[in-house]
């Protein structure tokens, strides 16, 4: 059978018109049921393969606005690697006809009304990001959320770590690496806005309590990263016999790192953190974290940026609405696979 099967062809084999084959494949209406599925078993059975570059040389290029949170002195620890996800695809894209346009996500609002083919955004519960998304899926907008979901709003999907799985494997590090059995454990639990670092957080406590560790558990929750937060890290270890630590998020990883480091208990006290970024790796490098548990927003963003470039180029939607991309472990003996100074934190 020739390699190049046309629509031609089909339309011959089903004894149809080249228009119907067109509407059957393309998912349009303007057929029956019965011919649509006969034309889509044959093309099936002689292995045809759409001309994707022509199809989309004959639209015209739709926009995708990838709203992530705006650039801040915080933000190279997470978000600034989506943004280098979406600078790295851009190119790509414009082989299929979409045009990226970045904007902050604080400014989200104000594309509610915007000729845009679709969105990737954050799934995350702030009012305003809630309200543009209902109104843009409400228009038939696609929508793809990031690292966290909004469920309720009609998006087409999320892209996002798997948060039983980040709780459970940050658990079973410090217990592994537990120096000792007597003594208390500290949860850098993230943000109380954030409804997914406090379920990182319960899934932890919850892995415990299964495993029948049953050493008392102190949550510490805070927003910036600031000589603050490290002495409330620090109060919490001198007035408690603290034997590991773990942090839910990026930023509260470093700030964890240095409390221990300054209080001269890297020995004692295990830390497993959150994502790998300069300054992590560097805390890895000199034994003051133990293991890095990756949440891999770069992997996010480009995934959710190749589903929204099948279901716009493509019109292939994702068979599942909710895609957990692999989580990993950072060591200090696999530290050799990353070199900050190259980008590759960034996979």
């Amino acid at each position: 059978m020739k390699n190049n099967v046309t629509i031609k062809d089909i339309a011959e084999k089903a004894g149809v018109s080249i228009g119907s084959v067109h509407i059957a494949l393309s998912g349009k209406p303007g057929v029956g049921k019965a011919t649509r599925d006969r034309i889509c078993a044959i093309a099936a059975e002689m292995n045809y393969r759409p001309n994707l570059l022509a199809r989309n040389l004959k639209r015209d290029a739709l926009e995708v606005v990838v709203a992530l949170p705006r650039k801040n002195e915080y933000s190279h620890f997470y978000f600034d690697f989506m943004r280098m996800a979406a600078a790295d695809y851009s190119n790509h894209a414009r082989d299929y006809k979409l045009n990226l346009r970045f904007v902050d996500m604080e400014d989200i609002s104000s594309i509610a009304d915007d000729d845009i083919g679709g969105v990737i955004t954050m799934g995350y519960p702030r009012k305003d990001l809630v309200e543009t998304v209902r109104k843009l899926s409400g228009r038939g907008i696609p929508v793809i959320l990031l690292d966290s979901d909004l469920p309720d709003t009609g998006r087409l999907c999320s892209v996002q770590p798997d948060l039983d799985i980040l709780g459970d494997l940050t658990a079973q590090l410090l217990k592994m690496n537990l120096r000792r059995a007597d003594g208390d454990i500290l949860i850098c639990a993230g943000y109380h806005d954030f409804p997914h670092h406090k379920l990182i957080a319960d899934r932890i406590c919850a892995y415990f309590k299964k495993n029948h560790i049953h050493n008392q558990l102190h949550w510490i929750n805070f927003e910036v990263p600031d000589d603050e937060s490290v002495e409330l890290i620090k109060t919490c270890i001198m007035t408690h016999p603290i034997i590991g630590a773990c942090s839910v998020n990026s930023r509260s990883t470093t700030v964890l790192a240095r409390a221990v480091e300054e209080l001269k208990r890297t020995a004692d006290i295990p830390i497993i953190g959150s994502e790998l970024y300069p300054e992590t790796y560097d805390y890895v490098k000199k034994g003051v974290i133990t293991a890095i548990v990756r949440k891999r927003p770069y992997a996010q963003c480009r995934q959710g940026l190749y589903i929204m470039q099948d279901y716009l180029a493509r019109g292939i939607a994702p068979d599942i609405d909710v895609i957990h991309p692999a989580v990993d472990v950072v060591f200090s003996t696999t530290l050799g696979q990353y070199d900050k100074e190259k980008g590759s934190l960034t996979k």
